[in-house]
């Protein structure tokens, strides 16, 4: 993967995120398993948990540390927000490289 493709992949995900909160909906769940990279492509996936965000849930007190949650909601002190999902996407994307290094051997 070129460093053009990785920024047609990032900017693809940006846009998914951009179209689902410019509907009024908040996917709640991004990381790097519900993101997916198809022909240097990239989609957001597993809309399973995704709600309006005037209607999201607030979030569960988290016992264990998962760097995938943004700070305010793994402290329960916040409900999901479109604030959190961009925390997520933009952490997911960081990680990318070394989740999947066989992607960026070019």
């Amino acid at each position: 993967m070129t460093s053009n493709d990785w920024k047609v992949f990032v900017i693809d995900l940006v846009d998914g995120l951009c179209h689902l909160h410019s509907k009024g909906i908040i996917h709640t769940d991004i990381k790097s398993d519900n993101i997916l990279l198809s022909n240097k492509r990239g989609y957001i996936i597993d809309l399973g948990k995704a709600c309006r965000v005037n209607e999201a849930p607030k979030p569960k007190k988290y016992k264990t540390q998962y760097s995938h949650v943004a700070p305010e909601v793994l402290n329960g002190r916040r409900y999901y927000s479109k604030e959190s999902d961009i925390f997520k996407l933009a952490e997911s994307c960081l990680k990318w490289p070394y989740i999947c290094p066989f992607t960026f051997l070019r």
